[in-house]
């Protein structure tokens, strides 16, 4: 695998994006080593540019309950239960971290199941280390994710929580909801999202 800052830099990865059903023990320990090199970068291993500011996920919130004008009872509930959530553990969270900040699918490329690396580093920025896994539980299921966090805590001596990325992984995706209610997107609309959200916790490799 090639260095973490060449991918940043745009090397060429051999291979495609990965499946969404990819859940291999070798592929979740090879994320989880990919992950901690990512999180291992510090600012001055890296040009301004290649990173936006710093995320606030209080400030994602504060922005998200201020607008919070949903279409329908269940996204309303959820999205309204999903802030109360985030409010009682905030204050765990820590703005350090060098993330990838866009890890779904198609930003992972394999070739012939095995794990090349990442590509679209646009929205890389420091941040708390359980955002970067807020989405991963929708292409490798929740058990995979429980053995992704516990490689990567046994490796680092981090103490990251399942039950932190849950919460966040619902806060994404009531955020993605109301972006889309007010920019609708045509590659995936807000009747989408609102799928999501009403057959959470199901992960879409499941369905």
């Amino acid at each position: 695998m090639v260095p973490v800052i060449d991918m940043i830099n745009g090397y060429w990865l051999k291979g495609s994006p990965m499946s969404k059903r990819e859940q291999s023990e070798e592929f979740i320990n090879d994320l989880a080593d990919l992950l901690i090199e990512v999180h291992a970068i510090k600012p001055e291993n890296l040009i301004p540019h290649q990173y936006g500011s710093a995320l606030s996920m209080i400030a994602v919130v504060d922005k998200l309950e201020k607008t919070m004008d949903w279409c329908g009872i269940k996204p309303a509930h959820f999205c309204r239960q999903s802030v109360n959530e985030f409010r009682e553990i905030q204050h765990n969270f820590t703005n350090t971290t060098f993330l990838h900040g866009d890890l779904w699918y198609k930003n992972v490329i394999v070739d012939k199941g095995i794990l090349q690396g990442l590509i679209d580093w646009d929205k890389a920025q420091f941040g708390d280390p359980h955002w970067e896994f807020k989405m991963i539980r929708r292409w490798i299921g929740w058990d995979g994710l429980e053995r992704l966090i516990f490689k990567y805590n046994a490796s680092t001596g981090a103490n990251l929580k399942t039950d932190y990325i849950r919460v966040l992984d619902k806060i994404a995706l009531c955020h993605s909801y109301n972006l889309r209610v007010r920019k609708p997107n045509r590659d995936k609309p807000v009747s989408v999202i609102q799928g999501y959200i009403q057959h959470w916790p199901e992960s879409w490799w499941q369905r």
